[in-house]
């Protein structure tokens, strides 16, 4: 459990955000969106977290209105997937302050391929 200090303040920054939605459903709650291609610093983060069963900063679980999103995000070129639908490219930036420039994207989801099919 993170205890609080006074005057501490941490500031969270959406770097890449979003919206799943099926062609027959709508936006979807609860589907796994992934990030497919990142920057190799950020890829080591996660290799980290998933080797030790912890949070996985790679993964986001959209919400009942189908909206994700990952934080804190470094400068660099991503490829965000849900299910087995197709890869969307985002470039994550700051600006001249230091904040990141969110970036917004649509996914449509394709169930997984099942086996044996």
């Amino acid at each position: 459990m993170i205890k609080e200090e006074p005057g501490l303040r941490i500031d969270r920054q959406v770097a890449i955000a979003g919206r799943v939605t099926q062609a027959d459903r709508g936006p979807l709650a609860g589907a796994v969106v992934r990030l497919t291609k990142m920057p190799t610093e950020w890829l080591q983060r996660v290799q980290a977290a998933s080797a030790l069963s912890v949070n996985n900063p790679g993964c986001a679980t959209t919400r009942p209105n189908g909206v994700f999103y990952f934080l804190d995000l470094p400068d660099g070129e991503f490829a965000v997937a849900a299910g087995s639908g197709p890869e969307v490219q985002a470039t994550v930036t700051r600006d001249a302050g230091g904040r990141i420039q969110m970036v917004w994207v649509d996914l449509n989801f394709s169930p997984p391929a099942k086996a044996g099919r």
